[in-house]
């Protein structure tokens, strides 16, 4: 459904993209970990790649994964 927004009942929508460069051999992603200020995605054949991520933008000061 679709999100109405006033003055009256603002929304707060927050999102974050992002691309990162990956081995030619990192299949799908099997899982994504936060740490402190990055994630780390794991292929489902084991590999891992860790970049830099200010999710707390998303989620809130406090607030964890």
């Amino acid at each position: 459904s679709a999100i109405t927004c006033s003055d009256a009942t603002p929304a707060d929508i927050r999102s974050i993209q992002g691309a990162v460069s990956v081995p030619a051999t990192f299949d799908r992603v099997a899982e994504i970990c936060f740490g402190d200020n990055e994630i780390t995605l794991r292929s489902e054949s084991g590999q891992l790649v860790t970049v830099p991520l200010n999710y707390k933008f998303v989620l809130g000061e406090g607030l964890q994964p």
